[in-house]
């Protein structure tokens, strides 16, 4: 069994439908959430949540309707969508990138494996994985 490129993964993501990818960063999200609630400070694991999500998001310096849509679905939330762009270009900052980046490289494998497949979820849900958002998960999952 030979192992899957870096752009046959994308591809795949790509090809799943909305409720696919939903599912999986669902999976992944209580993966995810609790590890960001051991490294948080604080009883709020939001606090670091949340940039995580907003710079997968803005990494690509846009923020379409279907990715706040799917933000919405898997919070159950009703999030304004010019409010949810304006937080998706905020949070667009290379700092922040190598901070996610190294956050990943200290987690265990199957925490670093939920983190990658929500990153990517977001990054394929609207069937077009951008050159930035390539740059972005390739520098996440190396």
């Amino acid at each position: 069994m030979s192992k899957k490129t870096f752009h046959e993964i994308i591809k795949e993501f790509e090809g799943k439908t909305y409720e696919e990818l939903l599912s999986l960063a669902s999976g992944a999200l209580g993966l995810v959430a609790k590890a960001f609630s051991s490294l948080a400070c604080t009883e709020q694991p939001g606090e670091l949540i949340l940039p995580f999500i907003f710079t997968t998001l803005g990494v690509d310096g846009e923020l379409s309707e279907i990715e706040a849509k799917f933000l919405n679905d898997l919070f159950h939330a009703d999030f304004d969508y010019d409010a949810l762009k304006n937080y998706a270009l905020a949070y667009n900052d290379e700092e922040l990138i190598g901070l996610i980046d190294k956050l990943i490289d200290i987690c265990d494998d199957q925490t670093k494996a939920a983190m990658l497949i929500f990153c990517t979820c977001f990054a394929a849900v609207d069937k077009n994985v951008t050159c930035k958002e390539t740059e972005y998960l390739v520098k996440l999952y190396s």
